[in-house]
């Protein structure tokens, strides 16, 4: 990931132009408040396994409730990871194009292909398994 780290966006609708504020420390915040309850739902999980036999468990409505409960929130973290991970993936790329273009604007045409081509050939040696490394 780049060093550039937006959380908030000024965006605006491309068919009714209404502009709005896209805060990306909601979605964390929002994902923070689930992995708590999720945590407070597995302990009581956990607690009614320790108090109860397995058949009993099976019958429980309150256990079902719980593992159902669990299941979505489970689902929903996935869901803001993935929302994150792509709105990262968004801004780094609109980060290296602007970049890019400041290069061109600053340095002219000529020295950008220059630099471009530097660039490529520092990437050339570049193993897959450096890449899986930096990525975690």
């Amino acid at each position: 990931m780049s060093e550039f780290n937006v959380k908030r966006f000024q965006i605006h609708c491309p068919k009714c132009r209404h502009e709005f504020v896209w805060n990306m420390d909601d979605l964390e915040q929002e994902r923070e408040k689930l992995k708590k309850r999720h945590g407070v739902i597995s302990k009581m999980i956990a607690d009614m396994k320790a108090q109860n036999s397995p058949d009993a468990l099976g019958f429980s409505k309150e256990f079902k409730r719980l593992k159902a409960e669990s299941t979505q929130l489970i689902e929903r973290m996935t869901e803001l990871k993935s929302i994150k991970k792509n709105n990262e993936a968004i801004t780094d790329e609109i980060f290296n194009r602007e970049f890019k273009d400041l290069i061109r604007e600053r340095f002219g045409e000529e020295e950008y292909c220059k630099l471009l081509e530097m660039v490529q050939e520092r990437l050339k040696p570049i193993r897959t398994e450096q890449i899986m490394t930096e990525r975690k």
